[in-house]
């Protein structure tokens, strides 16, 4: 029998090391070794053991079922301060403790307030609130008539939320001049290509596959291409195809590609990341739900994206790297 307040440590197996404190009287079998002494702060015998645990691991032998002898438990020397002593270490290790939860549950609110931060960032600039506007830069309106002539325009309509001076409204369908090129990477066997698929956005980087190693057909991509990605649209994937390659670049069916000549691709980036235009996204999808989702190109072309004019587009860029930059730095910090 194993009075309270004992220190069990487990002896055998995968929980070798492991530490409790008995809180009644007990009984336990040979896999724990019961410690206790009358003259040592329990508690304080915890923390040392504790803080011994790896130790205590590297000791245990057996392979495949590592175990320590209680042996070896008992003829670990301790370090025992006064009685007194013992009972302020306690105090002050409960006390950090104690600030660790607090802290770990201020990093989960302070990680949950960035992804916030950066939602209404991207929300503030796409309303035109976050850079001031420039009265002397050529509104977005002769820019986009460059772009296509026959595009329907909107500057003003009550039907749409209110735009800043000399921004405007435009449909991706009249923005992006990209032509879909099909390309069977088969045909090439001992071709290298940089594949952007799905399963490897969440890494920042494409695949570098063979041909001979690409079993389907793919649509042939650009630096200043932007993919949206219609499988699933709650998971706000989108991509920026950043630079150049000597490599074939290319990109799976689950990609819708937009290239425009006088938009910048990180501003429309930016805006189909934004809230409200995955808010749109997301309300209208085919399939059963869940993983089956997806956007449906022939409905997506029709949407509208507030366009800035050309300088503005930039400023708002670099305002938005900038205190994206701030934010994932604070999200670094508080992990290490």
């Amino acid at each position: 029998m194993n009075p309270a307040g004992s220190v069990l440590i487990a002896m055998y197996g995968a929980t070798i090391g492991k530490l409790g404190i008995l809180n009644i009287d007990a009984t336990t079998n040979q896999a724990c070794c019961a410690c206790y002494k009358y003259w040592i702060n329990q508690k304080y015998l915890f923390f040392f053991l504790l803080a011994w645990r790896p130790q205590f691991i590297q000791m245990g032998g057996g392979g495949a079922q590592p175990n320590i002898s209680k042996e070896k438990i008992e003829e670990t020397y301790i370090p025992c301060p006064p009685a007194n002593e013992q009972l302020r270490i306690v105090r002050q290790i409960d006390f950090i403790f104690e600030l660790l939860k607090k802290l770990e549950i201020s990093k989960n609110d302070i990680e949950k307030a960035v992804v916030k931060t950066k939602s209404k960032i991207l929300e503030l600039a796409m309303q035109g609130k976050l850079v001031e506007q420039d009265p002397t830069d050529e509104p977005a309106a002769g820019m986009l008539k460059r772009i296509n002539p026959k595009a329907k325009i909107i500057t003003d309509n009550p039907h749409y939320p209110q735009l800043p001076d000399n921004w405007a409204y435009i449909s991706i369908d009249d923005v992006n001049s990209y032509e879909s090129k099909s390309i069977n990477p088969s045909v090439m066997p001992n071709n290298i290509f940089e594949l952007y698929s799905v399963p490897v956005f969440s890494t920042g980087n494409p695949e570098i596959v063979l041909g001979k190693e690409i079993g389907s057909t793919k649509q042939k991509v650009e630096k200043g291409d932007v993919l949206l990605c219609k499988i699933n649209p709650h998971l706000n994937r989108v991509w920026e195809i950043e630079k150049n390659s000597t490599n074939i670049q290319i990109a799976s069916s689950e990609w819708i590609v937009i290239r425009s000549t006088e938009i910048e691709p990180t501003y429309l980036k930016l805006y189909f990341e934004s809230p409200r235009f995955r808010e749109l996204l997301c309300s209208q999808v085919s399939g059963v739900g869940g993983s089956l989702t997806r956007a449906q190109p022939s409905v997506v072309k029709s949407y509208l994206i507030p366009i800035p004019p050309a300088n503005e587009q930039k400023r708002i860029c670099d305002a938005i790297k900038s205190y994206l930059h701030i934010l994932d730095d604070i999200i670094l910090h508080l992990n290490n």
